[in-house]
């Protein structure tokens, strides 16, 4: 999440409750359709939402309150945010879109089967459809760059070791 979007609020209460509701709309997407995951995407997914909120710059106290965090009855469609009504809500909503990615990747790999709902969260986000087939190109070839240079560097000290 990018740091200057949370350094403005003024008490650590104001920034649980931006990180409660990032994660809330987080949770519900992984929550989702998690019944008809196989077992090894769902615990990917799962290890990245972990990782996800414990990356979160607030105290421990309040990430484990998070992990306790149940969506069973959230509706995240029919909630109201109040992060979407700040000052830097755009660049709010791209980096959830991003995180949301993300988890999706995790979650249906490479497929594109369940794009349908992932592009119903972006809706969420008050991306339209167009808009939000963009975003998603855009971060499939921004992640795959991550790869190749994680790759590149993976190969790097590889190499290095060899030669030690």
């Amino acid at each position: 999440m990018d740091q200057g979007l949370y350094k403005k609020f003024t008490s650590e209460k104001e920034k649980n409750a931006f990180f409660e509701q990032v994660y809330r709309i987080l949770l519900a997407y992984a929550m989702d359709d998690s019944e008809r995951i196989s077992t090894i995407n769902l615990q990917r997914e799962t290890r990245e939402l972990n990782k996800i909120r414990n990356s979160f710059p607030i105290s421990a106290n309040a990430r484990l309150k998070l992990a306790d965090t149940s969506v069973g009855n959230f509706d995240a469609f029919s909630s109201e945010f109040t992060i979407f009504n700040l000052k830097d809500s755009e660049r709010i909503k791209e980096n959830i879109s991003y995180l949301l990615y993300v988890l999706y990747a995790q979650k249906y790999g490479e497929s594109t089967d369940k794009e349908s709902r992932l592009l119903e969260y972006y809706s969420l986000l008050g991306y339209s459809y167009n808009t939000a087939k963009d975003m998603i190109e855009r971060i499939k070839i921004y992640m795959i760059q991550l790869q190749m240079i994680s790759l590149k560097y993976l190969m790097l000290s590889r190499h290095m070791l060899k030669k030690s």
